[in-house]
């Protein structure tokens, strides 16, 4: 009988209950020696500590600590180690299956909070080190103060950890490679709890391959070194609306001519977005890396496709205000502030850029779109990653172990609960998959094995067959053997986590 990892994961918390009397006080027991003042079940504030961004996965692990070096970092890997208990690092804390957390199955993980890790410094020759608790609006105005940036995010609270560890979109990608193609050098804990300082890939090629793309299966990183740009003196924002104003098929054919100008006319400072909200709001948004002037030429094929009935705004801003412009209102200092909460589940899709979507694909998926009643609240959004002179693409396979290097654009499907509290209803997660198939199966014998999807929009329902092909593509075979080699016993592990080509003994 084969079982998928959320099968899997539904035994997990009858397993660590039983194990739980043996467990659990020894790994208290270490930590308490350690001086790491675990936060328990038990502790007034275990559920404030373990409230999750995606409210609709909600874990309990065994115990929470709030480190403030690699070295207290590294004592509690090896306490949990010593448990044979998982370990998860809490960065930003956004992970849409709330594996910073645990994430399905992880009632007896520890989790590792790095919010004591936020310093950011510059270095004389620009690189950035960034401590991996912070968030990407705390790093976006800190860089700024030396006229300098990284090619990260829009949202300012999502953190540097796993955005980075999984690719780290934003809209200078395409001009400047994902974040993750930025980091120079990374400060680790390794799963034997040793600490190892500005691993590059000099000192160890294998592992730093694979901290590039995969690093919450290799490690926890305390901080990370990016090299940094100098920001454009002029940026240009854009964004056209057609708020309830074209039919499913005008919406379609508007798409078909967005798809034809990123494939063939898009060039790299081009950062640009296709997205359609519940019931029929159509937006083409972005950023351009130069003047309003500029903008115009380089725009103005695809606004000779676009249908009547839209609303332009353009706006020629700095650096930072273009930031801010894409923050969806919200502030990019997180000091202080409360973050937000929401009750969904999201699905990803990254398609190749030598096999673009047939119209009949596009046709179907927009009918759906239009035509299929749901309570839930929708979107999907589809970010230009290829296209002509992608820094994305540029990079080798053999550069990082991001699994997608060919790829045109990458979709996020995403539906929350209707007054985006739980529970969730059960016929969202059909509508989310539905969604998907529309567009994904009729190009699926054209695909093949070319199509995959962005972890940074998991979905922890898949199995274990399609998280690996889906997220890992063919770097999995590579990255399986190295979890052997760097992390026998899997003490970095989660659902959906690398697993070690050799089983390891739990």
């Amino acid at each position: 009988m084969k079982l998928s990892l959320l099968s899997i994961a539904s035994l997990l918390p009858v397993l660590a209950l039983c194990a739980a009397s043996k467990k659990r006080p020894s790994l208290e027991e270490c930590l308490g020696k350690a001086k790491l003042s675990p936060v328990s079940s038990s502790s007034s504030s275990y559920k404030k500590d373990i409230e999750p961004f995606n409210t609709r996965i909600n874990p309990t692990p065994a115990a929470v600590v709030f480190p403030n070096s690699a070295a207290d970092v590294g004592a509690a890997v090896r306490c949990a180690s010593a448990a044979g208990v998982p370990v998860s690092a809490k960065s930003g804390g956004h992970s849409y299956g709330s594996y910073g957390l645990g994430g399905l199955g992880g009632e007896d993980a520890l989790v590792i909070n790095l919010h004591a890790f936020r310093k950011i410094e510059v270095g004389k020759d620009g690189t950035a080190k960034v401590g991996a608790g912070s968030k990407l609006g705390d790093i976006a105005l800190a860089l700024n103060e030396k006229g300098l940036g990284v090619p990260h995010g829009t949202c300012p609270w999502v953190g540097v950890g796993g955005h980075t560890a999984f690719g780290g979109f934003g809209y200078a990608g395409r001009r400047n490679g994902l974040l993750v193609d930025s980091v120079t050098a990374f400060d680790v804990v390794l799963a034997n709890g040793s600490v190892v300082a500005k691993l590059t890939a000099k000192k160890d090629k294998d592992l730093f391959w694979a901290l590039k793309g995969s690093a919450q299966s290799f490690g926890i990183i305390t901080n990370f070194y990016f090299k940094t740009f100098k920001t454009p003196r002029t940026v240009t924002t854009f964004n056209y609306v057609w708020d309830g104003t074209l039919s499913s098929r005008q919406a379609a054919t508007l798409f078909a001519a967005w798809q034809a100008f990123g494939l063939k006319s898009a060039p790299p400072d081009l950062g640009i977005t296709f997205t359609l909200f519940k019931p029929s709001r159509v937006e083409i948004l972005g950023t351009y890396y130069g003047t309003p002037k500029q903008f115009a030429t380089v725009i103005a094929s695809l606004v000779r496709s676009m249908p009547k009935g839209y609303e332009r705004t353009i706006k020629e801003l700095n650096w930072i205000d273009s930031i801010k412009e894409h923050s969806g209102g919200v502030d990019l200092s997180t000091e202080g502030a409360a973050d937000s909460q929401n009750n969904f589940v999201a699905k990803s899709l990254m398609t190749p850029a030598a096999k673009p979507l047939s119209r009949a694909a596009i046709d179907q998926y927009f009918d759906f779109l239009y035509n299929t009643k749901t309570t839930t609240n929708w979107f999907f959004e589809t970010h230009l990653y290829g296209g002509k002179g992608s820094k994305i693409n540029a990079v080798s396979l053999k550069d990082s172990s991001f699994a997608w290097r060919s790829s045109l654009f990458t979709f996020q499907m995403y539906t929350a609960s209707p007054n985006y509290q739980p529970p969730f209803p059960s016929e969202g997660l059909s509508f989310i998959d539905d969604m998907y198939s529309s567009l994904v199966n009729p190009m699926k014998k054209t695909w093949g094995s070319t199509y995959g999807a962005y972890i940074n929009y998991i979905d922890p329902r898949l199995s274990a067959k399609e998280t690996i092909r889906l997220y890992w593509g063919g770097q999995y075979t590579r990255l399986s053997n190295l979890k052997a080699k760097y992390d026998p016993q899997a003490v970095f592990r989660n659902a959906q986590s690398i697993v070690p080509a050799r089983k390891p003994k739990y």
